[in-house]
């Protein structure tokens, strides 16, 4: 409450009431004007001249100043008026609001890869390296083609492309000869490969010319169960003729001692499941007809003239053993 203008209002009321000076200063037609009219009349007129000096609100401020003092231009505000109730309201300036740009897209760049995908060791019939994600291929293009290790990364494609095109070389006195022969460079080279992965190991250990090594690594199942995975997969078994015979230490020209051993050695002691491994390893060279194998040896040490299929029926006769077999890749 505002006392001030309560005694204001009070001794405004005792100057005006009851006051015969005012009502014989005013004279209508000759006749004097009734008193309580006249003084309610001078009492209503000074109040409302003296009011807003006496009781100066909060709205009747903020219009002063705004009527006094309008270029608040450094506040960065300008001032309207409200045509509804005539206030005057301060307005923050308009802000531009600019569209957000989207980013420049870039085109990604090709992965430098070393293995196909879902694959993380090398292809490429290269060492069987780990290979880190980044150098992995992407589901959109899986195969992972033209890498060698240590010299240049391959490309990622839809397909898996064809070995290199054979070239030709000049026979020189080393090689008993001189006419021209074609040669393809990976008929001559043994690499260890990790292809086709099933659980926790590998069903292609090794390439050589057309032919892979196959691992036997579900020793639970049957030899007869290993032949339809093989089937499956798209490889054959040898023809009867390439099967090498009782004390043989090569096959199709390839030293069992120089190429074929330590690809299988090579798995079985680096890639290998520890407690998979088992110290002696098994390699067998099957046809329809006949097989024959070594085991830790340089040489063949067992021919026979039967299905390695129906000698031995299950691969509970071959435990203790780290089984592969050698057969023809028809893709290659």
């Amino acid at each position: 409450m505002h006392w001030f203008l309560v005694i204001y209002l009070f001794a405004l009321f005792v100057i005006f009431s009851n006051n015969s000076l005012f009502s014989r200063a005013f004279m209508f037609k000759g006749k004097q004007l009734p008193g309580h009219l006249i003084t309610a009349f001078a009492f209503a007129l000074v109040l409302y001249f003296t009011y807003d000096y006496i009781h100066p609100d909060d709205d009747h401020q903020k219009e002063s100043m705004i009527l006094f003092n309008p270029p608040n231009k450094g506040l960065g505000m300008d001032l309207i008026k409200d045509k509804t109730n005539e206030d005057w309201v301060i307005v923050p300036p308009k802000v531009e609001v600019k569209p957000v740009e989207e980013p420049p897209s870039f085109t990604p760049l090709p992965i430098q890869c070393a293995a196909d995908f879902t694959m993380d060791t090398a292809c490429c019939g290269q060492p069987p390296a780990v290979v880190p994600f980044e150098n992995t291929c992407g589901e959109d293009k899986p195969f992972c083609n033209g890498y060698i290790a240590f010299e240049k990364w391959g490309t990622c494609g839809e397909e898996r492309l064809p070995m290199p095109k054979k070239t030709t070389k000049k026979k020189t006195a080393f090689d008993g000869g001189n006419k021209d022969t074609e040669f393809d460079p990976y008929l001559l080279s043994c690499k260890p490969v990790s292809e086709l992965k099933q659980g926790n190991e590998f069903s292609i250990i090794g390439r050589f010319g057309k032919y892979i090594i196959w691992n036997v690594h579900d020793k639970t199942s049957l030899l007869s169960q290993e032949k339809i995975k093989i089937q499956e997969a798209g490889y054959m078994l040898l023809n009867d003729s390439d099967v090498p015979s009782l004390d043989a230490n090569s096959f199709d020209g390839y030293d069992l001692q120089k190429c074929i051993i330590p690809l299988v050695d090579n798995y079985k002691n680096y890639m290998m499941e520890p407690f998979q491994r088992e110290e002696s390893s098994a390699v067998f060279f099957p046809s329809s007809e006949k097989f024959s194998s070594t085991l830790n040896s340089s040489k063949i040490v067992n021919f026979q003239n039967k299905s390695l299929f129906d000698e031995y029926g299950s691969n509970s006769e071959l435990l203790g053993y780290n089984i592969f077999m050698i057969l023809i890749d028809p893709n290659y």
